[in-house]
């Protein structure tokens, strides 16, 4: 059920989102209330768990534009398989404009316990709060200034990093109990997230940005950005160069943050951060993005090699596990067309690599996963082959060991399994196979093949009874070349022949025909 947008006009540019699974981060959020297809959203100023402490499955997502609000209230929003709430921040009457407190000299001083960095400890809890933190004077400490919730939010965060620091240090360093509560803000009593509040004047200026050089970044869900590496580098190069930015890739999880940083004095991170924001949204919005599930049981290196099959064949799809369920291949294209014929082609060879690793799979007369010595697994189009021109000797091999057969197709793979053909036959399955063997090998070494590509002329003929007739009227024409549809790859043609000046006649004759009836 969409959420619905309340009745009073919306003031705010911050949403509540209620219901949050425990295992989703402030990235994952970030991620997806950045895209505009399906959740209506748009670039993010911050996200905020504001009652980390005590209501963890709720944040404050603040955006950078007042008007993505009612857009993103106008859908059903399912974050990690769970449906969340999704409501405006409601106003509340103002006592204070903003909160403001000075960090007490024992936090900056444990701050460079920690990490010896106290300001990038401060910009990473502005990144996580959404307060703003600046220097008081020269040497004279930091305030912290933001609303009620950010506030909250910054004090639990400081108190989390140095509790972490005092169960390091052992109880004869640590302080007496009750000390920390009392000092992550000067002047602050004993009960926690009670800053001392003052008002802001209306005349104060804003503070200088704590950073003296400035280095942006921002979060993006890392298969969309492996996709913009793969099919839009010339434009994220562009965005380097035209702000003279470098752009370095961490990746955590199912998210990459990249981080915008200056190359040359006239560097300007914060507008290549939006160009390629904006570049990430037209992409987003325009891809098409499939899964499907493999088997556990299918090794990294297997995977690898069947990607890396179907790569040159698709150089504008991404695939790749998904981070948080290894079972499921996401793939990313530029279409729906191309993303499904990755999937097929994909499937196809998941059923390759089931049948060469479990060849009795499907079969009756054995036990599954042992190896039947009476099988053998083939390409089907080169078995079709020879069947078309090498029938008589087949047959020769077949009857002479006395062997019938009985034939399975997956996908491109023929399991051929070898019976006793009479009682009045001596059976010598080792020897059929043997002999077979090499008469497939040369073929398969030596015949040349080629493809016809359907999609450069005749892509409105792909499937149709116009292309099965014109395959049957080659076929016809050119006896001794095996002609056939490629599994798993319905916009090719597969031409077999003894020679290529024989196959590549009977693809002319092909053309000619489809030409004809076009």
């Amino acid at each position: 059920m969409a959420s619905s947008t309340p009745s009073q006009d919306i003031t705010s540019n911050k949403i509540v989102v209620k219901g949050i699974p425990s295992n989703v981060s402030s990235d994952k959020l970030t991620i997806y209330f950045q895209k505009k297809k399906n959740v209506g959203g748009g670039d993010v100023q911050s996200v905020t768990f504001p009652l980390s402490n005590q209501e963890s499955d709720t944040a404050i997502i603040t955006f950078e534009e007042q008007e993505t609000v009612p857009s993103v209230l106008q859908h059903t929003h399912k974050i990690a398989g769970k449906t969340v709430s999704v409501s405006p921040l409601q106003p509340r009457p103002r006592i204070f404009e903003t909160v403001t407190a000075k960090i007490s000299d024992y936090v900056i001083q444990q701050l460079k316990i920690k990490s010896g960095d106290v300001e990038d400890e401060l910009e990473s809890i502005m990144d996580s709060t959404g307060c703003n933190i600046t220097p008081v004077g020269s040497g004279q400490g930091y305030n912290a200034e933001g609303e009620w919730y950010q506030m909250q939010a910054v004090f639990e965060r400081i108190e989390n990093m140095i509790s972490q620091n005092l169960d390091n240090m052992g109880p004869k360093m640590a302080p007496e109990s009750g000390y920390l509560s009392r000092n992550v803000f000067h002047e602050v009593p004993s009960i926690p997230l009670q800053p001392v509040v003052m008002p802001t004047p209306q005349q104060q200026q804003p503070h200088q940005p704590i950073k003296t050089q400035e280095v942006v970044s921002t979060v993006i869900d890392k298969d969309m950005f492996a996709y913009m590496k793969l099919v839009h580098s010339s434009d994220l190069d562009d965005i380097k160069k035209k702000f003279d930015v470098g752009m370095n890739e961490n990746v955590v999880g199912d998210a990459s943050k990249i981080v915008l940083t200056p190359t040359t004095s006239d560097g300007n991170p914060k507008k290549a951060e939006k160009s390629l924001n904006a570049l990430h949204d037209k992409v987003s919005n325009s891809v098409a993005q499939d899964t499907t599930k493999i088997d556990s049981n299918l090794t990294k290196e297997a995977l690898e090699g069947i990607f890396a099959s179907l790569r040159p064949e698709f150089p504008q799809v991404h695939m790749d596990r998904v981070h948080d369920s290894p079972c499921t291949i996401i793939f990313t294209a530029p279409n729906q067309e191309k993303c499904r014929m990755a999937l097929d082609m994909f499937k196809h060879f998941l059923d390759r690599e089931k049948m060469m690793n479990n060849p009795n799979q499907g079969n009756s007369g054995g036990p599954t996963g042992e190896k039947d010595k009476n099988m053998i697994s083939v390409d089907t189009d080169i078995f079709g082959y020879l069947e078309l021109t090498r029938r008589s000797t087949l047959d020769r091999i077949w009857g002479s060991n006395g062997v019938r057969l009985d034939t399975q197709t997956i996908g491109d793979c023929l399991n051929i399994r070898l019976h006793r053909l009479s009682a009045d036959h001596k059976f010598d399955p080792d020897s059929a196979i043997d002999e077979f063997q090499k008469l497939y090998n040369y073929a398969q070494e030596k015949t040349p093949q080629g493809t016809y590509d359907l999609k450069e002329r005749y892509k409105s003929v792909i499937g149709s009874r116009q292309l099965t007739e014109a395959i049957r009227l080659t076929k016809s024409s050119c006896a001794d070349v095996y002609v056939a549809e490629m599994h798993g790859s319905n916009d090719h043609v597969l031409f077999i022949a003894e020679t290529k000046d024989k196959y590549k006649r009977a693809m002319s004759t092909f053309e000619r025909l489809l030409s004809q009836n076009k």
